[in-house]
């Protein structure tokens, strides 16, 4: 294992408001060839791209077509600073109007490689990808789901993600143990292997926007 990088990946949304950014967090490992941590992080953040363009079509109109990213060292001491940071460019939805609820996300679930007496959950993570444009869904037996189409395209550009690691950079899961005082004990790396899109949206109520008006009713 060579250098373990987190990326951030982020989108401002078209209200502005900062409180409304949508954020998903990566990791990868790479560099035993000498490379910095910054070359690292570029190397990832090229094959990291593709993904975006690939899955952004169906996101909601009320992003916008520049992703930020910003990367940091793990072994870093807290609090860290970025190591790389910069934009690249993927196109969400054009369709206004025909979003669904910022909340709603599909939720890309992946894993790294099983072994006997590890625990599974610390080889597993998740990137909740939305908001999303109506155009994600599906009615399948009279409930809204996630389309089949869209599922696949996801799971093969996560299957791409993959395949692109090398000895520069590998898509992988980060998992720090630490016991009851807090001192880390183990900081586990593993590449992913393989993972999966589940035909369920999820609801992240954290992306919502806040109300801005009220309709009262009383009985004077």
């Amino acid at each position: 294992m060579g250098h373990v990088i987190r990326i951030q990946v982020s989108n401002p949304t078209k209200t502005g408001l900062p409180a409304d950014k949508v954020t998903n967090t990566w990791y990868f490992d790479g560099g035993e060839l000498g490379a910095t941590p910054a070359d690292v992080a570029n190397d990832s953040i090229g094959i990291l791209d593709d993904f975006y363009v690939a899955v952004a079509p169906k996101l909601s109109s009320n992003l916008i077509d520049t992703w930020s990213w910003v990367a940091y060292n793990m072994a870093d001491a807290k609090p860290r600073v970025p190591v790389a940071q910069g934009t690249f460019g993927a196109a969400v939805s054009q369709v206004q109007g025909q979003d669904y609820p910022s909340e709603m996300a599909v939720c890309l679930s992946f894993h790294g490689q099983y072994e006997s007496g590890s625990i599974k959950a610390r080889r597993r993570g998740r990137v909740f990808l939305g908001p999303l444009a109506v155009s994600s869904g599906e009615v399948v037996s009279n409930v809204v789901r996630p389309s089949a189409a869209y599922r696949t395209t996801i799971a093969n550009a996560a299957e791409a993600l993959r395949a692109a690691g090398d000895s520069d950079k590998f898509w992988a899961v980060y998992s720090p143990t630490a016991d009851l005082f807090g001192e880390t004990l183990d900081d586990s790396t593993n590449d992913v292997v393989g993972g999966w899109v589940d035909n369920a949206f999820d609801v992240q109520r954290s992306r919502g926007q806040a109300a801005s008006g009220r309709t009262t009713f009383n009985g004077g």
